[in-house]
């Protein structure tokens, strides 16, 4: 729950990693995407407040959504039973609304 990793396809963000340590590898591996994380409330909220906790929120009005959605980012869902990858643009139904089980 605590992965913060860049391979070569993707950025892997743990449950529990905040947006001060995203902050920090973007620093040094994604500039550009420094400056979109740096935007997001105050270095307080940055040090508590986790990217995953944004997208679990599932507000329309959440910092992360917008870009998340167009770089077509997924997210990785687990439980007891195991675990699956669900695309994000399609895993909201609704105001604070997802998809968390499958459909079929």
């Amino acid at each position: 729950m605590d992965t913060l990793a860049i391979t070569n396809r993707e950025i892997v963000v743990g449950a529990n990693t905040t947006w001060a340590e995203v902050e920090e590898i973007a620093r040094v591996s994604l500039p550009a995407f420094l400056e979109f994380v740096q935007r997001f409330g105050s270095p307080q909220i940055r040090n508590v407040g986790t990217l995953v906790g944004n997208i679990a929120n599932g507000s329309p009005i959440a910092d992360s959504l917008g870009l998340l959605t167009v770089l077509d980012a997924s997210v990785e869902l687990v439980s007891p039973r195991g675990s699956r990858r669900r695309a994000l643009n399609g895993f909201y139904t609704g105001y604070k609304k997802r998809i968390w089980r499958p459909t079929s």
